[in-house]
């Protein structure tokens, strides 16, 4: 059975977040909060991981071997290894069950809301971790993704995703 694809509402596909309207944003985050469980406990049942019983250093691992499997992950012509359409959505998984960990990690501190400035931010009306008294929030999925990019090249440590759960610095 295939990795199931993220994709949002049709709606939001020819429009940048920049671009939505506050309240499209909401929909947006609406429609994710709505879709996160589920996609969090595909996830896991897939690494065949317990949610309660999170070895960082087995998440990780199966995380990169997964990476690195056909359907993750491709050669390019150039030789460096890329992200397939569902290693997007995986690596955006992994960023899903990694904020749902910090949430219960640091219980009634953190919680999910929208970016809502500066409109020049880059993650502007996505969903992100609030809560944080050194940081305005904290978004995870753009840093998974650009993570298991450098994970396929070689280019980082598997073990990066043990240290973004680790935000005790920005209390």
């Amino acid at each position: 059975m295939a990795y199931p694809l993220f994709i949002p509402p049709e709606k939001f596909f020819s429009t940048k977040n920049f671009d939505w309207s506050l309240k499209d944003s909401k929909e947006y985050f609406n429609w994710f909060i709505s879709t996160k469980s589920n996609r969090s406990n595909y996830y896991l049942e897939y690494l065949s991981i317990q949610r309660h019983e999170i070895d960082f250093d087995i998440l990780c691992d199966r995380i990169r071997d997964t990476l690195f499997s056909e359907e993750f992950s491709l050669k390019t012509e150039g030789g460096v290894f890329d992200l397939t359409n569902a290693g997007y959505a995986f690596a955006a998984d992994t960023s899903i069950v990694l904020s749902d960990y910090v949430i219960d990690k640091y219980k009634g501190k953190v919680y999910w809301d929208i970016v809502k400035k500066p409109k020049s931010d880059i993650s502007f009306h996505l969903p992100a971790l609030f809560g944080f008294k050194k940081l305005p929030y904290v978004e995870l999925m753009k840093a998974s993704i650009g993570h298991a990019k450098y994970i396929l090249r070689k280019k980082e440590d598997p073990h990066v995703w043990k240290m973004m759960v680790d935000l005790d610095y920005l209390f």
